[in-house]
């Protein structure tokens, strides 16, 4: 998958979150991880449906939202942070099958 973002809103997720979208992107190359929840925030006839991912990376587990483009061959990060501890909890049993 090829992942795509907007520069000035990857400054914004930087500042707020301490997480830059290029490593952010590393998530979908990583066969543990999860879709959380498919949700459309905006409803209109031009929206598009957000997916929340979680899985780990170097840096530590994190949460995706994103958008799937009509090309089915790429992702198109919208925000990313670090996950808390009740859903680095939550990953973890889910992980483990509990």
């Amino acid at each position: 998958m090829h992942c795509t973002w907007d520069p000035h809103k990857n400054q914004i997720n930087i500042a707020k979150h301490g997480l830059d979208f290029t490593d952010a992107a590393r998530l979908f190359d990583l066969p543990d991880h999860l879709i959380l929840e498919e949700f459309d925030e905006t409803p209109n006839e031009a929206s598009e449906d957000r997916i929340r991912s979680i899985g780990p990376i170097a840096q530590g587990t994190i949460i995706v939202v994103s958008v799937d483009r009509e090309d089915g061959e790429t992702i198109h990060l919208i925000s990313a942070r670090f996950a808390t501890p009740l859903e680095r909890r939550r990953y973890a049993n889910l992980i483990a099958g509990v």
